[in-house]
């Protein structure tokens, strides 16, 4: 059996609770916008782990190349017309939110996406 130090076990409780709040099929990274199943997803912190902050789900090829960089500069680096820059879709009425379902899709993706 595999033992946890705390705060491993802390994330790792985290990001279980993260996915039965946010339960999905399939998942988009925040970043590049490629669709992930679970096994594939990982959250991100959007700006580093001394901070409890928003979990967007991100791929591991973005998670790691992130790194501690904040979610601002990395966007600016490496995707600079990014989603989070751009007008969120018609259904929400607010500002971009990792809680909201229709906020965590990319503007242009179809239907077959939505649960």
């Amino acid at each position: 059996m595999r033992r946890f130090g705390k705060k491993a076990l802390a994330w790792k409780l985290k990001r279980e609770q993260w996915f039965e709040d946010h339960p999905a099929d399939i998942y988009f990274c925040h970043y590049c916008e490629q669709p992930m199943d679970r096994q594939n997803t990982t959250l991100d912190h959007e700006n580093n782990r001394n901070h409890d902050g928003r979990l967007p789900p991100a791929c591991w090829f973005d998670n790691g190349r992130k790194g501690s960089v904040s979610h601002d500069k990395y966007v600016e680096k490496y995707y600079p017309n990014h989603s989070c820059k751009k007008d969120r879709p018609k259904e929400c009425d607010h500002d971009f939110d990792y809680t909201c379902d229709e906020c965590m899709l990319p503007p242009d993706v179809d239907n077959e996406y939505k649960n």
